[in-house]
């Protein structure tokens, strides 16, 4: 979560089966920050995406 005020620090929240955490150190910020945006730009358009699922849909038939 990223806040506008440059006094409020950005937060990561992390969720599992039975627990959530909150990271606010700057470094852990920036790590999350920098693989999410490797994520987001090796991922697929929405376009794409379709495509892909409806290929792998008409494969398992």
């Amino acid at each position: 979560m990223g806040f506008p005020a440059p006094s409020d620090l950005d937060v990561i929240y992390l969720e599992n089966m039975s627990s959530g955490l909150y990271l606010e150190d700057s470094a852990d910020v920036r790590r999350y920050v920098a693989v999410f945006d490797y994520l987001r730009a090796a991922a697929l358009s929405p376009a794409d995406t379709a495509v892909m699922l409806m290929n792998a849909s008409n494969n398992l038939v």
